[in-house]
C-alpha cells in the first residue's frame, strides 16, 4: 500500500467554491458521496465508512470496478487515498480543501500508476499529449459537478458535462 505521495507525475485542478470549507468537507465526506456529484459514477457502494482506513467500490458508467482506500482523513482539510483495480495498478489522490486570500478552494492531485515504472525522459510525451489532459478533463468534470450539486442541492446527471472515453 501507498503510504507517501509516489514519485510520478502529478495532475491537479483546483475549483474555487462559494462555501464554507466545513459544508464542503461535509459533502466530500459523506457515505456514497460520489453518487452526487460525480458525472461518471454509476454506484458508489461503501466497503467500510470510518475515516482512515475507509473504503468503497467506485463503479463507473462504462461498468470500470475501482476501489477506493483511504490513507489520511483530515476534518475540513481533505484526505488521501489509493484508487485501483487491483493491487499492483494503484494512483495516489489528494483532496484538499483550503483557504487563500479570503476565498475557499477544493483541489483535487492524481498521481497516476500508468507509466511510472517508465522513466520520466520516455514517458513525458505520452504523459503530455495524452493522459494530462485525459485527467484534467475528467478532473474538471468532478469539481464542476461538485460545484453544481452545491450550489443546486440538486444530483448531477450522468455526463453532464460531457463524456469521458476512459469513464462513460
Amino acid at each position: 500500500m501507498i503510504q507517501s505521495k509516489p514519485k510520478t507525475w502529478e495532475i491537479s485542478l483546483k475549483k474555487q467554491l462559494k462555501f464554507p470549507l466545513n459544508e464542503i468537507w461535509d459533502v466530500i465526506s459523506s457515505k456514497n458521496n460520489l453518487e452526487l456529484f460525480h458525472p461518471f459514477c454509476k454506484t458508489n457502494k461503501i466497503i467500510d465508512w470510518c475515516g482512515v482506513n475507509s473504503s468503497d467500490l467506485l463503479i463507473y458508467l462504462n461498468g470500470r470496478c475501482y476501489t477506493r482506500t483511504f490513507l489520511s482523513w483530515h476534518k475540513n482539510k481533505g484526505y488521501t487515498l489509493t484508487i485501483g483495480s487491483n493491487k499492483s495498478k494503484l494512483s495516489y489522490v489528494e483532496w484538499s480543501l483550503y483557504n487563500e486570500y479570503g476565498k475557499n478552494y477544493i483541489k483535487i492531485s492524481i498521481y497516476p500508476y500508468l507509466l511510472k515504472k517508465i522513466p520520466r525522459f520516455i514517458s513525458y510525451i505520452p504523459y503530455k499529449l495524452y493522459i494530462i489532459p485525459k485527467l484534467k478533463s475528467y478532473l474538471s468534470s468532478v469539481l464542476n459537478g461538485l460545484d453544481f450539486y452545491m450550489n443546486n442541492n440538486k444530483k448531477i446527471t450522468k455526463n453532464q458535462f460531457g463524456k469521458h472515453s476512459w469513464f462513460s
